[in-house]
């Protein structure tokens, strides 16, 4: 079974964003849910480590899809701008934790994108 991470330092995958996705996830990082996980600054860091080492940002502003009534729109609109890229990059694999976007799965699933969790990814190369 092959983590995210491993498959992204083998370039199986590719993980692109932009810099507001860049602030949203290390905003996220600091947050009191994940106390468990350390210290909000170390929790920060690896985050930020993690975009360095494995992310490509794409430069300038991504255009936003336009409003369709078959457009995909997420429950929390600081999460949109994650299944917009997706939809306008003709991603296969959404990776996200986040449940606003997991409820999106089934919809997305029917145009060709997959929003799954990080182990469950991990855990269909375990299957395959």
């Amino acid at each position: 079974m092959r983590a995210p991470s491993q498959r992204l330092a083998r370039g199986e995958a590719r993980w692109i964003a932009t810099a507001a996705m860049q602030e949203e996830a290390l905003e996220v990082a600091t947050r009191s849910v994940f106390a468990g996980r350390g210290a909000a600054l170390d929790r920060r860091e690896r985050v930020a480590n993690g975009f360095t080492r494995h992310a490509t940002l794409l430069a300038g502003s991504m255009p936003r899809p336009p409003d369709t009534p078959a457009a995909l729109r997420c429950a929390d609109p600081d999460d949109q701008m994650f299944i917009d890229l997706a939809l306008y990059r003709s991603a296969q694999l959404l990776l996200t934790r986040d449940k606003a976007l997991l409820a999106l799965a089934a919809a997305a699933r029917a145009r060709g994108l997959r929003i799954l969790r990080p182990q469950d990814w991990a855990m269909l190369d375990a299957a395959g």
